[in-house]
């Protein structure tokens, strides 16, 4: 009984290891894109915010109607910066990619 509760704990303990690199693997892969986007109205900025998410790849976001701006946190492995970039345009808006990098 004492060698399969050690074998269980062992096992448990591979399982929360492998889990925990694995996560650490998917953040290593997250980019950071800026947008500049030819908005101009809170509907423009719904449609975006109801839109960008079913994007792949797709991890947060923040869509800026004073600046103008999408900001879009990614996986690298998953998407890139001009998949995303066609994604806004589909929805009807001029997107360029911003120049400054987000910090």
């Amino acid at each position: 009984m004492k060698n399969f509760k050690f074998l269980f704990v062992a096992i448990l303990g591979l399982f929360m290891t492998v889990g925990s690199l694995s996560a650490q693997s998917k953040d290593n892969k997250l980019s950071v894109v800026v947008f500049d986007v030819e908005i101009d109205c809170g509907g423009c900025k719904s449609k975006i915010e109801k839109n960008l998410p079913f994007e792949k790849g797709v991890k947060e976001f923040e869509v800026s109607l004073e600046n103008k701006t999408v900001q879009v946190k990614y996986r690298s492995d998953k998407t890139n910066e001009e998949n995303l970039r066609q994604a806004i345009e589909k929805l009807g808006y001029k997107t360029t990619v911003k120049k400054e990098k987000a910090s």
